[in-house]
Formats: C-alpha cells, sequence, structure tokens
C-alpha cells in the first residue's frame, strides 16, 4: 500500500493483494480527493475489494469452447465451409478435446 501526495489535498493510492486464483498480486490504482486519513481509510478499503473480488470473472475458458463459439457464429452467418469445419474440428482433436 503506498499513498503518494499528488496535490493539495488529492492523493494517489496504490494497492496490491494477494488472492488464490491468480499467481501474481492483483494492483489497483486510484486518485483521491480529501485528507490523507481519509486517503488511508480507502485503501483499506480497496484492499477490502481487491481480496473479496468473486472470481467468476476469470472462469477459464477450454480452447474446445472457444472454437465452438467459432463455429457456431460463422455458421450463423452462412460463412462457414466444409473444410473450414473440418480443420478447426481437426485442430481440437489435436489438443486432445
Amino acid at each position: 500500500m503506498s499513498i503518494k501526495k499528488i496535490g493539495i489535498n488529492y492523493w494517489e493510492i496504490r494497492v496490491s493483494a494477494r488472492v488464490p486464483w491468480e499467481s501474481s498480486p492483483i494492483t489497483k490504482t486510484e486518485r483521491f480527493s480529501g485528507t490523507r486519513s481519509e486517503a488511508e481509510g480507502r485503501s483499506a478499503e480497496l484492499i477490502a475489494l481487491l481480496k473479496n473480488k468473486n472470481d467468476t470473472t476469470q472462469l477459464p475458458i477450454i480452447f474446445m469452447d472457444a472454437a465452438n463459439l467459432y463455429l457456431d457464429n460463422l455458421r450463423a452467418m452462412g460463412k462457414l465451409s466444409a473444410p473450414h469445419s473440418r480443420k478447426i474440428i481437426a485442430v481440437c482433436k489435436e489438443f486432445g478435446h
């Protein structure tokens, strides 16, 4: 956590928190207007937000899901040819899906 004065009652707050679903710490930087003690309180709020952040936004998408989405979009636009479809399916099989 660092709080740096960048103006009269204007602070740059930089916090980082380690969470189990990330390999490196998550950092957040925010500019805050108020007193230093208010900025310290805001930095504590930011740390709590980072640690309590739900992991649902970072669900891993496997390659097959992305390939199926790509095939569906091409099929919906009418741009999917049989050879292209076979190539995509072959690549998926190579990845073991």
